[in-house]
């Protein structure tokens, strides 16, 4: 595993406590905290690389099984989608199993394998319910529009995604927003139960000019989250990325996708975003995207917030920012719309 792509760990005596443990006597009772989430990941990893002949050879299937388990509980969507493949292909996978697997595929923004396996589960189980209810979710969720087209059902590369944010997610942004440093630092909200997440998508849905997406990574999955206001070519993004996940360039890359995705297809113009001026890390990666500090001071119930702006190569400005931010904060309908933007002027 490269060191570059290494997240942070939690208590070191924790990992290698599972480590030492053999696959046959792991036992997930219960959800992991999520602090020790991580831990649980890296052992799940570090024991299927160290021994090759557990992930197939059929007299493993008890251990192959209980780490499967581990996965399912961990909402580890890279490994229940690995090791579940392997355990359907071997015919040892229960029915549970499999509606697992199935979620795992649709949750990462693969539909074609979920369809599949559900459609083949479905002649041989015609009269379970579940497997038609999850059949027709799928169906339904790849009819629902989104607030700008998708040229498919994902946008990135082999190795980081992005994947629109859906409510079949919220367990998995739960894990990754955990850190309180985030809603501060993004100006988003602290949720106190799955309900209030949901009715939050809703509403960022209902403005019908944003797109959010899950930051899906090919050996962590669910990382982090991207997301775009877009109004007129004018735009206005934030990122995030889980706290064991910072600092490994992830944030910039998912922001790259994005900024590719709309300005190929969506007409993205211009685009802004705001830090807080302590932010070090957040002011390293807008640089790195492009985006320019802006000579302009916004008058927002937040201190200490800088204004960026990123033009999109080849495109040449008409409006002045002054103008742009209050077209934005009038779109955004929310406390920036009362913002006063005063021009900074030389002397």
């Amino acid at each position: 595993m490269s060191a570059i792509f290494t997240p942070a760990l939690g208590e070191e005596s924790n990992r290698q406590r599972h480590l030492a443990e053999p696959p046959c006597i792991w036992e997930p009772k219960k959800r992991p905290q999520p602090e020790e989430r991580i831990n649980w990941l890296l052992a799940l990893r570090q024991h299927l690389e160290t021994d090759s002949v557990l992930a197939r050879q059929p007299e493993h299937a008890e251990a192959r099984a209980r780490l499967f388990a581990v996965a399912v509980a961990c909402d580890d969507l890279p490994l229940i989608r690995s090791l579940g493949g392997i355990r359907h292909a071997l015919g040892e996978a229960s029915l549970a199993d499999e509606l697992d697997l199935i979620i795992a595929f649709w949750r990462s923004g693969e539909p074609e394998p979920a369809l599949d396996i559900s459609r083949r589960l479905l002649f041989k189980h015609p009269y379970d319910a579940r497997f038609a209810t999850l059949h027709a979710a799928i169906l339904n969720s790849l009819r629902q529009p989104c607030c700008f087209p998708m040229p498919g059902p994902s946008w990135g590369d082999t190795n980081l995604r992005l994947v629109p944010l859906d409510h079949m997610h919220c367990e998995h942004f739960a894990w990754a927003y955990r850190d309180p440093d985030i809603a501060a630092r993004c100006c988003l909200p602290q949720f106190a139960n799955a309900e209030e997440w949901h009715a939050w998508l809703d509403d960022c849905r209902a403005f019908g000019d944003q797109m959010i997406f899950a930051v899906m990574h090919a050996q962590w999955g669910f990382i982090g989250s991207v997301s775009l206001i877009l109004a007129e070519g004018i735009g206005f993004f934030y990122y995030w990325i889980a706290t064991e996940f910072q600092g490994l360039g992830f944030g910039p890359k998912a922001a790259s996708l994005l900024f590719e995705l709309a300005e190929t297809h969506w007409g993205l113009r211009v685009c802004y975003a705001k830090c807080f001026a302590d932010n070090q890390p957040s002011l390293s990666g807008l640089a790195k995207l492009g985006f320019e500090l802006l000579d302009v001071h916004v008058r927002t119930e937040y201190e200490n917030e800088l204004h960026f702006r990123r033009v999109t190569p080849g495109y040449t400005l008409t409006l002045d920012a002054a103008t742009e931010l209050r077209f934005l904060f009038e779109r955004i309908s929310s406390t920036s719309v009362v913002a006063e933007i005063f021009i900074n002027k030389s002397s």
